[in-house]
């Protein structure tokens, strides 16, 4: 539903609008957010965490990017930030569901 969200506010801002608006995932960071966790559950945590998780400041890093962007290969300022999500340092594209006709309906039925 964020996806829908952030689009649609995008969409209504404009292309003109100095606001960006965008979906940002962090991916799973090392943190305390589960410090109460006890048994299987806190085993489980800890070895994702060991596995695939990212350093605070590389989780930061995403929620940078969605925000102030970055250049391009050719110094220039991206412009694909507007109503995207960002993830690994990447803008992702979204769903066929969200990008087609029966997406856009449920997005403008949201908002």
């Amino acid at each position: 539903l964020d996806t829908f969200f952030y689009r649609a506010l995008s969409s209504h801002l404009g292309p003109n609008s100095p606001l960006i608006i965008n979906g940002a995932n962090p991916g799973l960071c090392h943190s305390e957010l589960n410090r109460d966790a006890t048994g299987i559950q806190a085993l489980v945590m800890w070895t994702l965490k060991g596995l695939l998780g990212r350093t605070p400041e590389q989780g930061a890093r995403q929620l940078v990017y969605a925000a102030l962007g970055g250049e391009t290969e050719k110094g220039e300022v991206e412009d694909n930030l507007r109503g995207a999500y960002v993830s690994a340092g990447k803008v992702e594209e979204a769903s066929d569901f969200v990008i087609g006709e029966e997406g856009k309906a449920v997005q403008e039925k949201l908002w």
